[in-house]
């Protein structure tokens, strides 16, 4: 549910680098310095006191846990950040923490979990 936060991050990574590389470093730099308002990194360390929870896949192609990690360190104070062992549409475990995370401030009412247990997200098809 946390994807990228972060230019500077990314850009410290190798799929990045080559990236910039293929395309080109002044069109690549031009599209960053057009852009760079975009860039989350500029807004979470501010986040709080809004709560910011991160959830992260294990098995994903460019979003390593080591860098979702690094994004973690650029939001404020108040986080809860969590790494599951799934792809990248999380899994029912992730769905779970999530509604709970969102219960209480959002006042929801009763949760019917049965009714949760059954979401299937779509398979993503790398």
């Amino acid at each position: 549910m946390a994807g990228k936060l972060s230019d500077k991050v990314d850009l410290e990574s190798t799929e990045y680098q080559d990236a910039r590389l293929q395309i080109g470093p002044e069109k690549w730099d031009a599209f960053m310095a057009k852009w760079q308002w975009l860039d989350t990194s500029l807004y979470t360390p501010h986040a709080a006191p809004a709560i910011v929870f991160m959830q992260h896949a294990t098995h994903e192609d460019y979003l390593t846990v080591e860098r979702a990690r690094l994004y973690a360190a650029l939001v404020s104070k108040l986080k809860k950040f969590k790494v599951y062992e799934t792809n990248h549409a999380l899994n029912a475990k992730a769905r779970h923490d999530r509604i709970k995370f969102l219960h209480q401030p959002l006042h929801l009412g009763p949760i019917d979990w049965d009714a949760v247990a059954k979401v299937q997200p779509p398979q993503p098809k790398y």
